[in-house]
C-alpha cells in the first residue's frame, strides 16, 4: 500500500510539473496587446511591456512567490556558511576565485547592494 501512495504521488506531481510546460502555449491571445513589432527598437517606448504580458500566469507562480522569503532564509542559513567555510580552504574544498567573485557580489541582509 505505501509503495502504491509512493507511484501515485510521484506520477500526481509529474503531471502536475508537466502541465505548467504546455498550459503557455494552450492560451495565445488572437490579436496582439500592441501594434508595435517586438523587433522594433522604439518598441518599449511606445508601449507598456506590463500590458503585453501573459494575463492568466501558471498557478504554481503564486506559490513560488510565497515560498521565496524561504528559499532566502535558507540561503542565509545554509548557502552562505558552507561558501565562508570553503573560502577559509579553497584547495580541500575545490573553492575557485569564481567563487570568491560571485561571493563578494552577494548583498547581505544589513546593506544595500547599490
Amino acid at each position: 500500500m505505501r509503495g502504491f501512495r509512493l507511484v501515485v504521488s510521484m506520477a500526481l506531481g509529474s503531471v502536475l510539473i508537466l502541465t505548467g510546460c504546455t498550459g503557455i502555449y494552450l492560451n495565445e491571445p488572437e490579436q496582439p496587446r500592441t501594434i508595435y513589432s517586438s523587433s522594433d527598437a522604439t518598441a518599449l517606448v511606445y508601449s507598456d511591456p506590463a500590458q503585453a504580458s501573459a494575463v492568466d500566469d501558471h498557478y504554481l507562480r503564486w506559490v513560488a512567490i510565497l515560498l521565496y522569503p524561504v528559499g532566502v532564509a535558507l540561503d542565509y542559513a545554509i548557502n552562505r556558511p558552507v561558501y565562508r567555510l570553503a573560502a577559509q580552504s579553497p584547495g580541500y574544498y575545490g573553492y575557485t576565485a569564481e567563487d570568491a567573485q560571485l561571493e563578494s557580489q552577494r548583498g547581505s541582509l544589513t546593506t544595500e547592494k547599490r
